[in-house]
């Protein structure tokens, strides 16, 4: 649609798992509950800018945007 978004607290990114492969399936919230999906090119991108941040006693990758850390796996 040619629409730009910066991901952040009102558009949040979340990266699940396609079902049948276990692929990562990353989206972005849009609006009144719509979500967009990433393409795999744009989001291989984003994993190029992450960064191993500690939890607990775990460790995860993720992306700070609009103040906002988001974890892409």
């Amino acid at each position: 649609m040619g629409e730009t978004l910066a991901i952040g607290k009102a558009h949040p990114l979340a990266v699940g798992r396609y079902p049948h492969t276990d692929e990562p399936r990353p989206v972005v919230g849009v609006r009144h509950g719509i979500t967009a999906r990433l393409t795999t090119s744009a989001f291989y991108e984003l994993a190029e800018l992450a960064q191993e941040h500690a939890a607990a006693d775990t460790g995860f990758f993720g992306v700070w945007s609009g103040g906002v850390l988001f974890e892409i796996g």
